[in-house]
């Protein structure tokens, strides 16, 4: 059983954006999956999921703010600041697993749904109906 459901209360009414959350809630499901089982190659997965989260929430960030850079978004300077803070947050997450830091494995959970359940239901939302109206698919 998954650790984290998608449903469509998380669909900010754009397809390309809802797969790349659906992307986040897989690496959320696959970390808690090996953070639970906590044997020897649970460490491996865990180091490769947090390196791949690294890399998609710059992916992520990057295709969320040419959006707003390309359809005029008038919130993107705030939206873009709190990117930048969950950027720092996943860094400084992957930074404790490698200095070899066991005990980070909750907190990045909390973190990782905090969020699911703050950036993409209030963050997002706020953003998906002026590029919806823009043709944003």
């Amino acid at each position: 059983m998954a650790f984290y459901e998608w449903t469509e209360r998380l669909s900010v009414g754009i397809p390309s954006i809802d797969r790349q959350h659906k992307t986040l809630i897989g690496y959320i499901n696959t970390f808690a999956e090996a953070a639970q089982e906590n044997n020897g190659s649970s460490a491996v997965v865990i180091g490769f999921v947090l390196n791949n989260l690294v890399s998609y929430t710059k992916m992520h960030f990057i295709y969320e703010e040419m959006l707003f850079d390309r359809y005029g978004y008038q919130e993107e300077k705030e939206h873009k600041m709190h990117h930048r803070k969950l950027a720092v947050q996943v860094e400084e997450y992957y930074a404790r697993y490698k200095s070899g830091d066991s005990g980070f494995s909750e907190d990045l959970l909390s973190f990782l749904m905090g969020w699911l359940n703050y950036h993409i239901l209030v963050d997002d939302v706020a953003y998906s109906g002026f590029l919806s109206s823009q043709g944003v698919t």
